[in-house]
């Protein structure tokens, strides 16, 4: 049998999102992220929530990456999978997303960079919510999925990127023990980037410590994107900079 526990410092507004739903929980104080999700003795799920907002106040002092970090590390280490719910992050404006990655907000590029390393270098699962109602309907289909499927994360598998809106599985048998397999997985994660896209990077930036040495090996961080943006995914196509912007900041950070 499936459980929610939520935390008891959850503001009121998400008890009553979640009875409004249906939703059957306990209460109690957790160490660790807003919800736990157990089905029997198992935990199967740490699940954090946070508005964009907050993310972006927190990102400034670091305390959002240390926070998330130690919440992911926690979920590892009983076999779970721990889940981000970013709220209010789902009606972000085209021209918001774009000022987190080239704007002059240097609070929303910092939660942009947080959020692109949550996916691609630990395996969080990153979700968008529009409002605390669609947060309650996201924990109720999970709590329903680990129900009547007996859904939960396997040893060695995680799935990442639905914060872009869709999903990349990378596990450790389709890999086949080669090492560029799992780098162009981990490229999947960021938005834009397709498999065909992610091969190509792959041909040139073998790792993500190559793209990292070619960022600290040059003080023009336009060149490094031109670079990125020039590589060709087709024919007539090249991976742009949009798509390259962001993935240096998931590996580099705010350039």
């Amino acid at each position: 049998m499936a459980r929610l526990i939520v935390d008891t410092r959850e503001p009121a507004h998400v008890h009553d999102a979640l009875t409004n739903f249906g939703v059957s929980y306990e209460r109690a104080t957790l160490d660790v992220a807003d919800f736990h999700i157990y089905r029997d003795d198992r935990l199967l799920f740490t699940v954090e929530r946070k508005t964009w907002s907050d993310l972006e106040a927190s990102c400034v002092d670091g305390r959002a990456r240390d926070q998330l970090l130690r919440a992911a590390s926690n979920a590892r280490s009983h076999n779970a999978q721990h889940v981000v719910l970013l709220e209010h992050a789902s009606v972000l404006t085209d021209a918001q997303l774009r000022n987190c990655v080239y704007g002059k907000d240097n609070r929303g590029l910092r939660a942009r960079s947080t959020v692109d390393r949550l996916v691609l270098q630990h395996g969080v699962g990153v979700l968008r919510t529009a409002n605390v109602m669609e947060t309650a309907r996201t924990l109720q289909w999970i709590l329903e999925k680990s129900i009547k499927e007996r859904w939960a994360p396997e040893g060695g598998q995680h799935t990442c990127g639905a914060y872009y809106g869709g999903s990349v599985q990378s596990k450790k048998s389709a890999n086949d023990g080669n090492p560029q397999a799992a780098w162009t997985r981990m490229l999947q994660t960021v938005r834009g980037v397709s498999e065909t896209a992610a091969k190509a990077i792959a041909e040139t930036y073998p790792n993500a410590k190559s793209i990292v040495d070619a960022a600290n090996a040059t003080d023009n961080s336009k060149r490094l994107l031109d670079a990125i943006a020039s590589v060709q995914t087709s024919k007539k196509r090249k991976l742009g900079k949009s798509t390259a912007g962001r993935v240096i900041a998931a590996l580099c950070g705010p350039t």
